[in-house]
């Protein structure tokens, strides 16, 4: 069990981390991607995501980097969407 509290065994998950930088951080645009999940299992105390795409398919790209830096409220999907969704209204030139 690392730091954070995750079961995981991987060496890097064991180390309590103070800066975890990702570069090309759109690698890990995918949240159910294993190499995503690992990534967000890192315990450290900040995190950095360094992309110049951090948007290519849809915002769910955007949800992923978002749970890596740990930035509440959306660590969860379900929230993250709920909030787009309620915000598409607003962003949406139709409804102007």
């Amino acid at each position: 069990m690392n730091h954070c509290g995750y079961e995981d065994v991987g060496v890097l998950s064991m180390v309590g981390w103070r800066r975890v930088i990702i570069d090309e951080a759109h690698n890990i645009k995918n949240h159910k991607s294993l190499t995503a999940q690992a990534a967000c299992r890192l315990c450290a105390v900040s995190r950095w995501a360094l992309t110049g795409t951090p948007i290519h398919n849809n915002l769910l790209d955007m949800y992923a980097l978002l749970r890596y830096v740990s930035h509440q409220p959306f660590l969860f999907v379900r929230i993250f969407v709920s909030v787009c969704l309620s915000l598409s209204v607003w962003i949406n030139p139709v409804n102007y």
